[in-house]
């Protein structure tokens, strides 16, 4: 997607070339169901596609996640194919969309080691990663960054440490924040480079999370079923329906208050600095989106109950894609599985 972004903006810098991009991937995904499914299954499919709030809503802004999702759509149905060349293709490019994608060549190839052989395991471990690697060449030559990408060191300093910090120490997240960035400048030499940058933020973090471990262990398994639950992102939203900005990160103080067990206080933070900045409108959307959200999971937790075998793949695909979220789980994640979760509920 941001490949075939710059080339279009290189005509045109206009924001709606995503959206259109995105309605002809999701024509593409309709016609390639169709001929998967049954009438009746294809039926329910196209509505539950057509009208997520979650795929509408993120279809408006310039963002990867949509295609990351459609690919995985397509990777569910090569494996049950078995498409080999289209698995290793698919594996290939999904990092270079999303870094999570760098996890799932580890856990298909672990279902072809038990459904097929181990020379097919093999093929999907490596030649995904081996064709990563150029990507994190290129970073190093140009950073002396030796990584995939420089959000997971920024995650990781910027989101799942100072949660896990804040819950131990009873601090706010934003405290927290501030106290590992203080930290973080005092350990940078006076004239730092982007790699210093990257390690700084590594070794602090690792460094604090020994002292936190369980904390964010703890916290990070829970709140990775947010992405799961969550409605429509509010943020966005709010920008998107009345043009406000908004800065404060509520949702991880709205969050570390629920975990530790200051309900109250947290759901006024919430109504008092999101809720209320909604508007008619956006209640409306958020209804919808919860009643939509609760719909299609009660669907698709009945179908694994009568699922057989491709509940494993499927277990095997969301996992990381899941798990990898903790305390950024938020609906705009579940882009990155939603159609195949559709799909897989109707097929």
């Amino acid at each position: 997607m941001p490949f075939l972004l710059s080339l279009f903006y290189r005509f045109n810098s206009s924001p709606l070339i995503n959206f259109y991009l995105n309605i002809l991937f999701s024509i593409l995904v309709l016609i390639y169901a169709k001929k998967k499914l049954s009438k009746k299954s294809f039926y329910f499919f196209s509505i539950f596609f057509i009208f997520s709030p979650n795929l509408n809503f993120n279809s408006l802004f310039p963002t990867a996640d949509y295609l990351f999702g459609i690919l995985v759509f397509f990777l569910y149905i090569s494996i049950i194919e078995r498409k080999l060349f289209f698995i290793i293709l698919i594996l290939s490019l999904l990092p270079y969309l999303k870094p999570v994608g760098l996890l799932l060549p580890f856990f298909i190839s672990f279902y072809f080691l038990l459904r097929e052989s181990i020379r097919y395991a093999l093929f999907i471990l490596i030649l995904p990663s081996v064709i990563s690697f150029f990507w994190i060449i290129n970073i190093y030559i140009k950073t002396g960054y030796f990584g995939f990408s420089g959000i997971v060191p920024v995650n990781f300093f910027s989101y799942y440490v100072p949660f896990s910090v804040s819950v131990k120490d009873k601090i706010s997240f934003e405290e927290a924040r501030k106290k590992l960035s203080e930290r973080l400048i005092k350990r940078l030499p006076s004239n730092y480079e982007v790699k210093d940058l990257y390690y700084g933020m590594l070794s602090l973090s690792f460094d604090e999370l020994k002292r936190t471990l369980p904390f964010f262990l703890i916290s990070h398994t829970i709140l990775s079923f947010n992405t799961l639950f969550f409605p429509i992102s509010f943020r966005p939203l709010i920008v998107y329906l009345n043009g406000r900005e908004i800065e404060k990160p509520v949702q991880q103080e709205f969050l570390r208050l629920l975990f530790s067990g200051s309900f109250l206080e947290g759901f006024h933070k919430f109504f008092s600095e999101r809720l209320i900045l909604f508007g008619l409108k956006g209640l409306i959307i958020l209804l919808f989106s919860l009643i939509f959200n609760t719909i299609l999971l009660l669907l698709f937790i009945v179908k694994v109950l009568k699922s057989g075998e491709n509940f494993f793949l499927i277990f095997l695909i969301l996992f990381p894609l899941i798990f990898s979220t903790g305390v950024l789980g938020e609906a705009r994640f579940r882009v990155l599985f939603e159609i195949l979760l559709i799909y897989f509920t109707f097929a």
